[in-house]
């Protein structure tokens, strides 16, 4: 007796179906895919729930004959491909004809469809892969599918479902990316009777990126342009002034079709090289126009996954490109506002006043004109004894006990010469000498017998913070004159409900501005106006990452943020007497030699170590 036997049409169907639908937004996607190979301008896109209980794709493109529409729902049927060798040259989003049959399979689907031109046009009901109804039906030229139930018939597979919102949230980053590849195609998603996004469609892809993520990347955007005899690359990225805690603000497109690719992303990072810190990461928009036949995107069902014939190529192509649109120069303008409160004024010619200028460019007074005795009163106050800036220190879970460190060979001759061993050497009160700066970012200092190397960032960026949590707070939070608004994702969005009493003890004071929008109109007190934005935004990423963050954290990271902000940064070039300054406070306050984030202030090379080196002892 055989023991291998054929399934029967409907569990084979439904397996088939588990390759192609995986959640409500893979529906979505099949959807929207042969809506934009129809030649449609205009597709909507409407949810209940998530999308598990009911789904709504509505599209102005050349619809389908009564025949086609019949046809459709068969496996494998497609108008897209005709014969094995198109597969090695598609150019279109969908391909296989899998799509439509593997969703009749685990739902109740409704199709009406009007080719222009035609007098009637045709309704088809499935249920479960089984055809209910199909007659002629009044309709908009176009194509509407309606989706019901997903999985109602297949309990094993709804189980795994994760929340309404969470479902959600992959429709609405599906959709986004899909404004960002198509700004062409006017696109509008409706969650739960709410409007999400709405794109113009006018071929704009500013337009598209705004209605996305709202007005502030704006100004911070730098166009890619870059064309050759193998690849077109095109689309925007944004300086380095805006970067963000992941890469889910980075969107690639291959002829038109969204992928993700960590090579394309990590060719992307390096051609910022040193632009931005680590774990931050560049924001960009980037479309890729190639050959057809120069890419498999047969690669994996959800047609996410492409392989290029020459990859490298690829990634080197992508690099020059960014790289050639960061060159230009990447300060927003309206940074450069010569109205800006924070704006550093010039150096005086007066000796005599260059002193009290140094003070305020380190931090250690107001930029606004004050009596020399209200300034001393200020400084007084500010003032701390070292066991209250330990307890301060310690109350936002920081370590005070990190040394600077030198570099020394092992004695061991067993050791490779390059091995090493850290031994403490301390910057102390005794006279130093500047030599000078490195690259406008490292100062070379001689004391006793040592030189030592200083990072003028993370010095002044200790310095700062230092200040910060030995002041008193004035207020737990500060109202704006002027509130900002937040454009968020709905990640962002869901994760902002989820912790609301957070943001809300912390200082911040929000309220509703529309779909995915927020007006805040009071910050922590803690916080610089022009920090307020970026703050919150790393807020909610950590809070996705780790899923729990105390108030203790949020204060701890505010103060580190503003710290980093206010810091001259590497590349600036400052005045000796600032480094003096700098080094006066260190002697005189021992501050810790590690800026907030942990990385050294400075570390030494000895003068014993010198003389090995040129092998003047041994």
């Amino acid at each position: 007796m055989s023991e291998i036997k054929v399934l029967p049409v409907q569990i084979a169907n439904k397996i088939a179906a588990g390759e192609v639908v995986e959640r409500p937004a893979s529906v979505i996607k099949e959807l929207v895919e042969n809506s934009i190979d129809a030649g449609a301008k205009s597709i909507t896109i409407e949810i209940l729930e998530g999308g598990l209980s009911y789904m709504r794709v509505s599209d102005n493109g050349k619809g389908m004959s009564e025949q086609d529409a019949k046809t459709c729902f068969l496996r494998h049927a497609t108008s897209k491909i005709h014969d094995a060798e198109d597969l090695y040259s598609i150019a279109t989003l969908g391909f296989r004809g899998e799509a439509l049959a593997s969703i009749a399979a685990v739902a109740r689907v409704r199709l009406k469809t009007h080719p222009r031109n035609a007098k009637f046009g045709t309704q088809i009901i499935i249920d479960g892969g089984f055809t209910r109804d199909c007659s002629p039906c009044g309709c908009p030229d176009g194509t509407v599918i309606e989706v019901e139930d997903l999985f109602y018939n297949v309990p094993a597979r709804k189980k795994f479902i994760k929340s309404a919102r969470t479902e959600a949230s992959y429709v609405c980053d599906y959709c986004l990316r899909m404004i960002l590849a198509r700004p062409d195609i006017s696109f509008k998603l409706i969650s739960n009777g709410k409007v999400y996004y709405h794109s113009r469609g006018d071929g704009d892809l500013k337009n598209a990126i705004y209605s996305v993520y709202g007005g502030e990347i704006i100004p911070h955007l730098k166009e890619v342009d870059y064309l050759d005899d193998y690849i077109m690359i095109t689309g925007y990225v944004c300086s380095e002034h805006l970067t963000k805690p992941n890469r889910s603000y980075q969107s690639f497109f291959v002829n038109d079709r969204y992928i993700k690719s960590l090579k394309l992303s990590s060719s992307l990072q390096s051609a910022y090289d040193t632009r931005i810190m680590g774990g931050r990461f560049p924001i960009a928009v980037i479309s890729l126009k190639m050959n057809y036949s120069d890419v498999d995107v047969n690669v994996h069902p959800n047609k996410l996954e492409v392989k290029f014939t020459d990859e490298g190529r690829v990634c080197a192509c992508l690099h020059r490109a960014v790289k050639d649109a960061l060159c230009e120069s990447s300060v927003p303008t309206y940074l450069m506002d010569d109205d800006d409160d924070d704006d550093i004024p010039e150096i005086p010619a007066d000796k005599d006043k260059q002193e009290e200028f140094y003070r305020r460019l380190m931090g250690q007074a107001n930029f606004a004109d004050e009596s020399a005795e209200q300034t001393k009163d200020d400084t007084a106050k500010e003032d701390t004894t070292p066991d209250r800036r330990r307890t301060q220190i310690e109350e936002l879970a920081l370590d005070t006990t990190l040394p600077v460190y030198t570099v020394t060979p092992q004695t061991d001759e067993a050791k490779t010469e390059t091995e090493t061993v850290v031994t403490q050497v301390q910057f102390d009160t005794s006279p130093y000498v500047i030599i000078g700066s490195l690259f406008d970012s490292f100062w070379l200092i001689s004391q006793n017998d040592n030189l030592f190397i200083m990072d003028q960032h993370a010095a002044h960026e200790r310095m700062i913070y230092e200040q910060l949590i030995s002041g008193e707070l004035k207020a737990n939070s500060q109202v704006l004159l002027v509130p900002f608004i937040i454009k968020l994702t709905n990640e962002e969005y869901n994760t902002y409900i989820e912790n609301a009493d957070l943001f809300t003890e912390f200082g911040f004071c929000t309220e509703e501005f529309g779909t995915l929008t927020l007006r805040i109109t009071a910050v922590p007190y803690i916080l610089k106006k022009a920090e307020d934005d970026t703050f919150f935004r790393d807020a909610l990423a950590e809070l996705q990452k780790k899923k729990s963050v105390t108030l203790l954290d949020m204060k701890r990271e505010a103060l580190i943020t503003a710290s980093c902000k206010g810091a001259v940064k590497l590349g600036n070039k400052v005045p000796v007497q600032m480094i003096e300054s700098l080094l006066d406070e260190y002697n005189k306050n021992g501050i810790t030699l590690t800026c907030p984030h942990g990385r050294p202030v400075m570390f030494a090379i000895t003068k014993k170590e010198l003389f090995k080196k040129f092998k003047r002892i041994l």
